[in-house]
This record gives structure tokens, C-alpha cells and sequence, in this order.
């Protein structure tokens, strides 16, 4: 019966683990290399401007639409999902993307889209 009192004091005054800190967000290179506006190669007038993980799509200065980005850089070849913001657009483009050089590949279903670093 001692025993068993000793033990359940003994509970009481185990100390208390101090709480863990938060895990630092990491934000992958390739989202901050993506940051600012791309223009697509071949006359298109077709700008993607990154800005965080919202990217904005606009054509000839018009917008047309938005998205949500969320990127897999680990995965080969890496990944780029696209969801719609809800506001303007729906659906999700499953892109693969290349980011080399200044300039950024899209590829989706064997269709490349290959953008360039717009000068600021």
C-alpha cells in the first residue's frame, strides 16, 4: 500500500517538458527563384507573375486568371500544381516544370511552354 502511494506522489512532482518550438517554415529555392513576372518565348504576351504561392496569369496587360501554386522540387522530374484561386478560376493544371538558366519550362501532356525572366 506504501508502495503504491509512493508511486503515485512521485508522479506528482515529475517535472514538466518544456514545449517544443515550432518548426521553422521553409520555403523551397524554386518558389523564391519563381518570384516576379515570366513572359512566354514566341510572341504570346502571355505573363505569369509569381508572388508568393499566388500566381497571377495575364495576356496582352488583361487578367485572366489566378491560381495557388504548390510545388514538389524533390520529385524528378519536379512538379508544379496549379489550383485555382476560387475567384476567377477553378481546377488544378498538374504542370512538370524545369527551372534553368533564367529561363522556366512548363510541361504539360508533352506540350512545353517556356517562359523568360521579364526584365524589371
Amino acid at each position: 500500500m506504501s508502495a503504491v502511494l509512493l508511486a503515485v506522489m512521485s508522479l506528482g512532482f515529475a517535472p514538466v517538458p518544456f514545449p517544443k518550438p515550432p518548426k521553422p517554415v521553409l520555403v523551397p529555392l524554386d518558389q523564391e527563384a519563381l518570384q516576379g513576372e515570366w513572359l512566354e518565348e514566341g510572341g504570346s504576351q502571355v505573363v505569369y507573375l509569381f508572388a508568393g504561392t499566388k500566381v497571377t496569369v495575364t495576356q496582352i496587360g488583361r487578367h485572366c486568371s489566378g491560381w495557388i501554386m504548390t510545388l514538389d522540387p524533390k520529385r524528378m522530374p519536379k512538379s508544379m500544381h496549379l489550383d485555382g484561386d476560387r475567384t476567377t478560376t477553378t481546377g488544378t493544371i498538374p504542370y512538370l516544370y524545369s527551372l534553368e538558366g533564367g529561363k522556366l519550362t512548363l510541361m504539360l501532356k508533352g506540350s512545353n511552354r517556356v517562359f523568360q525572366r521579364k526584365p524589371r
